[in-house]
């Protein structure tokens, strides 16, 4: 294929705020990106768009309006994010070929641009001068002469789109006051990304908010012009500076003018440009059509190449003035003092920025610093600066210092102390310079809010079944973030902290952030934790940063990366989601060099639009202690055909390694089994690491087996922690098979090839209970200590072959519940039951409509729920198991268990419907076992107008097709061996 630009997104929406990512000579990237509520969300922001063009409009035909036409010209920072070339070489692009970009710019936002000649005649008369125009800063954030160009030595060869954050944190100017553009070696074939604009709109919560990643990237090869700047080495058909007008256009609020959707129901919500099935690749000649109009590939928000394009429309035009007049950090830039060339003036000192304290400190006092600068002409040989804290002034002192123009020293003030938990308001302000008052109090003041956390007590472990008291998550852009969620480990039913990267802004970052934590006095400091992420970023940077900041302060600036496992380094298993323990990775962190002061822990998550990222069971463990635990046992499954391993995980639960264990088993009652473990290689097994264990276990007879497991004397010692070293397992060696369709309702469960297996028979697991009118299913867990314990109900091996269709339905209902976790998880298996890999739903108390009631339930509480099946069709050896939870809440009932093979199923409906038809009816069955089914339609006076039989019978059904039959009232019977049922059908055209 020919060079392509712009990667298409699924989805782009000024209100995701995502990046509109370019590509150069490749197959374009297609990015999946969704919203908690896009459509809404779209509505919402293009009413309130709407409004602004009809008021926009109104006082463009005011006489006020017509006599003043604003030129906007914004403020523009280059930040030029190079690998150490030299200036020109490379990624280190000249200022003169930045300054042909400008140039580019300028021309096609005021349509002064020499190709607007080739616009076709047809679109002449709606291209348009957005009145807005482009130029480098005179004056930097401290106030300083500047060209708008920053040069900077990132020290990597190229960037991904994963490492957005990363890259524009080595040079930021405010985005309320600049455009801030980097240009870099975009790792790929992208050309750049742009991040929209902020609406500011309350009630739409997915548009992102960050201010430190607002602006645009391009790739070095992208940015400028051959035309203007023949020297300049570009790509191909990227060489005429179009893809930072097209990566702007998206700054300022332009969408892609097909509205990214191929079926002409896309928009970009601007009614002068015409509906476009598709975008436009390359330079096309001519006129080319689609939805029923030209095309205007031309226009600056289309794909093709740079000689290709020429026009804004007045429409576009209209979107870009209403953002730069409502949208916080675009109208901001019409104010900015960034093309205010500075003036020098004598005593002017400034403070540069606020060394301490940071954002939080958790230290009982703060000796506040700063670093001040001399701005002006003058030497600077005093100073005058008070210290508010809340509002108070707590001091003010008078420093000699020697300050030559432009430089700079750091000031301190008396230590303060912190009072109680909260938050500090520390204000600065320069009141004198060299005796009198500073000529310029521009910067004269600086303040930081200070927070003052709780401390955590020690030792915790978070499992996160509910979020930790003063733990904090950190949002920068306001979009999708840490949450609750269902990641089975060593049950199905376990509750993690995860974060969806898949439906993400590719290139975020979000923090999840502890109390204080005090290790002043503590013997040893281990941080432990468990992760789960399956690696399927396309950008491998994509994963997990831990950092320790030994002031509590900001999660990145100034703390120290303790772990850091991005791609095939954190990957932890080969599937979207974790499903049991041995899809864990379990970490630990020596942090013995922050032992004796207080410190807290962020848990970074750093996103590449891939998999989801699981973390669970943080751990911070002060004690010395060995303990080996007994973490999930994989094999034997609970339910298989066939077993002849034992596997099992350990986990060293403890604070020292661990070079030795011993441990047993009992199968069946009989003899103990013992066995010596020794890490082989003198090597150990680390504190929170695990170890998959490996054992065969004699030939195993069909039915019902019990299993005990122990884990013991760790390093030849006895175990700190002896309650997490056993297991025990009731599970089943049945090779059962049956055909779908299936039925269970439980009416004659002791008949049923259903299991139900649980850790123990001593444990809580479904039982049968008799109710009002109906017999169902129910794990009693209401008066539960809370526990780890599963029930299982498992099928037979399942055969899915001879049909085009399959889906499981069952009822469920659930009584209150003070838990939010998972009440039942359906599981799937393809071997017979030997694993269980197959998540095919989760269903929680929330989940329910119903839920909620006392005693037994009523009709009116059980809730149906669907899976579709289709993904087994064609295979043998299939099981499906209901898992739950035997922890303290809710009463569980299950109840009518259905796999149908058709696709026509109504509840409850027994007779042809519908009635009168057309010529087509459906006839359901809902019959107690499956049987061999006869279907007759007689005519009036008793004449077999047609027949057919089927087999196998159950829960199907069937259409019957009548529609050569002539209008009438005919009789349909329909037999087996256990009923027979005759009833009057209407054929009425």
């Amino acid at each position: 294929m020919g060079c392509t630009r712009w990667a298409c997104l699924l989805f782009i929406s000024l209100l995701v705020n995502t990046h509109a990512v370019a590509q150069r000579c490749a197959t374009p990237v297609y990015e999946k990106m969704t919203s908690p509520n896009p459509t809404k969300e779209k509505v919402e922001f293009e009413e309130w768009m709407s409004k602004k063009v009809i008021s926009l409009r109104e006082a463009k035909n005011s006489s006020q309006g017509r006599q003043m036409a604003e030129i906007i010209t914004i403020p523009v920072v280059v930040h030029v994010i190079h690998n150490g070339s030299a200036l020109g070489e490379k990624g280190n692009i000249t200022d003169e070929q930045i300054i042909s970009q400008i140039d580019v710019l300028n021309e096609d936002y005021r349509r002064r641009n020499a190709d607007a000649a080739n616009t076709p005649s047809v679109f002449q008369s709606v291209a348009a001068d957005t009145e807005i125009q482009f130029a480098l800063a005179k004056r930097d954030p401290e106030g300083l002469p500047t060209n708008g160009i920053v040069r900077v030595n990132g020290h990597q060869k190229e960037w991904f789109t994963g490492e957005n954050v990363a890259l524009k944190r080595l040079s930021y100017w405010p985005a309320e006051d600049y455009l801030n553009i980097w240009v870099t070696d975009i790792e790929g074939n992208f050309l750049g990304y742009a991040q929209f604009p902020d609406s500011g709109l309350s009630g739409i919560e997915n548009e992102s908010t960050d201010r430190a990643t607002d602006g645009v990237v391009i790739d070095y090869l992208a940015f400028g012009s051959k035309d203007k700047h023949p020297t300049s080495s570009l790509a191909g058909n990227y060489d005429l500076g179009r893809t930072a007008t097209h990566e702007i256009g998206h700054y300022l609020g332009l969408r892609h003018i097909w509205g990214d959707n191929t079926s002409c129901s896309g928009t970009d919500y601007v009614s002068d440009t015409p509906t476009q099935q598709n975008s436009t690749n390359s330079c096309p000649s001519g006129v080319l059509e689609s939805c029923g109009s030209r095309d205007m590939y031309e226009n600056y928000m289309d794909y093709t190449s740079d000689a290709c394009m020429n026009l804004f429309t007045k429409g576009q035009k209209e979107r870009i003035r209403i953002v730069m007049e409502n949208s916080p950090r675009r109208a901001s830039l019409k104010n900015s003092l960034g093309l205010v060339e500075p003036v020098i003036v004598s005593n002017n000192l400034g403070i540069r920025k606020i060394i301490t304290p940071e954002t939080a400190d958790c230290a009982d006092t703060s000796v506040p610093t700063l670093e001040i600068r001399n701005y002006g002409n003058n030497t600077i040989t005093s100073a005058k600066i008070s210290l508010k804290v809340n509002g108070s002034v707590v001091e003010t002192r008078t420093y000699g210092i020697n300050l030559a123009p432009l430089a700079m020293t750091t000031v301190s003030f008396s230590t303060y102390t912190y009072g109680f938990p909260g938050t500090y308001n520390f204000e600065f302000e320069i009141t004198q310079v060299n005796g009198l008052s500073d000529n310029d109090n521009s910067n004269n003041i600086a303040e930081i809010l200070v927070t003052k956390p709780e401390e955590a007590e020690l030792p915790f472990n978070i499992d996160f079944n509910t979020f930790p008291a003063n733990w904090t998550i950190e949002n920068p852009d306001e979009h999708i973030t840490w949450q609750l969620v269902n990641a089975p480990k060593e049950t199905s039913s376990n509750r993690a902290l995860g974060i969806d990267f898949f439906n993400y802004e590719n290139g975020a970052v979000d923090i999840l952030k502890s109390p204080s934590i005090d290790i002043s006095e503590s013997p040893v400091a281990v941080l432990k934790f468990a992760v789960a992420y399956g690696g399927l970023s396309k950008s491998g940077k994509e994963g997990l940063l831990v950092t320790v900041n030994p002031y509590c302060g900001d999660a990145i600036d100034n703390a120290d990366t303790v772990y850091y496992k991005v791609g095939n380094d954190l990957k932890s298993y080969d599937k979207f989601d974790p499903t049991n323990a041995s899809d864990w990775k379990y970490e630990a962190v020596d942090l013995e060099a922050y032992r004796g002061q207080k410190i807290s822990i962020s848990f970074i998550a750093i996103n590449a639009n891939g998999s989801r990222l699981y973390i669970d069971d943080i751990e911070f463990d002060d004690t010395k202690k060995t303990d080996i635990a007994l973490e999930y046992i994989v094999s034997p499954a609970p339910v298989a055909c066939s077993t002849s391993d034992l596997e099992f995980i350990v986990r060293n639960q403890g604070t020292e390694a661990i070079a030795s264990f011993d441990w047993q088993y009992i199968l069946d009652n009989d003899e103990v089994q013992n066995f010596h473990w020794v890490m082989t290689n003198n090597d150990s097994l680390l504190p929170n690491a695990t170890k998959v264990m490996y054992q065969d276990l004699p030939g195993l007879s069909k039915g019902e087996h019990s299993l005990e497991i122990l884990v013991k004397n760790p390093n030849e010692e006895l175990d700190n922690n002896p309650l997490n070293s056993s297991k025990n397992l009731t599970f089943y060696i049945d090779g059962s098979y049956d055909y779908i369709p299936i039925k269970e309702n439980f009416e004659t469960f002791e008949e049923s090839l259903w299991l139900i297996t649980s850790e123990s028979k001593n444990t809580n697991t479904w039982t049968i209970d008799s109710l009002d009118n109906n017999i169902a299913l129910r794990l009693k867990a209401t008066n539960n200590e809370p526990n780890k314990t599963e029930g299982w109900l498992t099928s037979p091996a399942l055969i899915f072959e001879g049909f085009n269709t399959a889906h499981l339905s069952f009822d469920l209902a659930a009584s209150y519940s003070e838990n939010d976790g998972s009440l039942v998880t359906v599981l799937g298996s393809t071997d017979c039951g030997t694993t269980y890999e197959d998540i095919l739903l989760s269903v929680s108390y929330n989940d329910l409509i119903n839920g909620g009631f006392s005693g037994a339930p009523d009709k009116d509480n059980w809730q149906t729920f669907n899976i579709n099946l289709n993904q087994y069709l064609g295979q043998q050896g299939v099981r499906l198991a209901f898992v739950s939870s035997g922890k303290q809440g809710s009463n569980v009932y299950l109840d009518d268990i259905n796999i149908f093979v058709t696709d026509q199923h109504i509840k409850g409906v027994h007779k042809p419907y519908p009635n009168p038809s057309r010529g087509t009816f459906y006839q359901p069955f809902d019959l107690d076992y499956k049987q061999k089914v006869d279907i007759i339609i007689y005519s009036t006076n008793g004449k077999i107008m047609a027949e057919k039989s089927f087999d196998n019978t159950l829960n199907q059904t069937y259409t019957i097709d009548l529609s050569s039959f002539s209008s009438g009232i005919y009789l349909i019977k329909v037999k087996s061996e256990s009923f027979t049922d005759i009833n009057r059908i209407m054929i009425q055209r």
